[in-house]
């Protein structure tokens, strides 16, 4: 439980990361200020403290935007929870299938029907949002 705790942070940031994407042209970008962290240009952003339920930061919170990115955040929720459950294993293998292999966009160039561990391919999905992982 206390790994999952510490990945929230991570993806947090990530959410704002991939919110700046050109994908959102219609809305005006936001300075998002994070202490110790350059300014961050996102259309919208949310931070809560998981602990409390206290908002620490929201910006334009209510603002529709594609979900694409929060598929991938929810993806690696998921995949989190099963590790800790015990239904899988960081070092657990999956069998990558040619439809996930073939996922356009941010990607890993995972090949097809090859094996990957799980944490490399959390790992992926979280630093470049990879497609092809999820």
């Amino acid at each position: 439980m206390k790994k999952l705790f510490r990945l929230i942070p991570i993806l947090a940031f990530a959410l704002l990361i991939f919110a700046q994407s050109n994908l959102y042209a219609h809305a005006a970008p936001v300075p998002v200020p994070l202490p110790g962290v350059a300014a961050v240009k996102a259309k919208s952003g949310y931070l809560m403290d998981y602990a409390t339920g206290t908002e620490l930061y929201g910006a334009n919170a209510g603002l529709h935007l594609p979900v694409a990115s929060m598929v991938k955040i929810m993806t690696v929720l998921l995949s989190l929870e099963h590790v800790e459950s015990g239904k899988i294993g960081f070092d657990s293998t999956i069998t990558v299938s040619q439809n996930a292999a073939s996922m356009g966009g941010s990607q890993a160039f995972l090949d097809a029907n090859a094996q990957y561990k799980v944490d490399d391919l959390i790992k992926s999905i979280v630093i470049a949002s990879a497609n092809d992982s999820c």
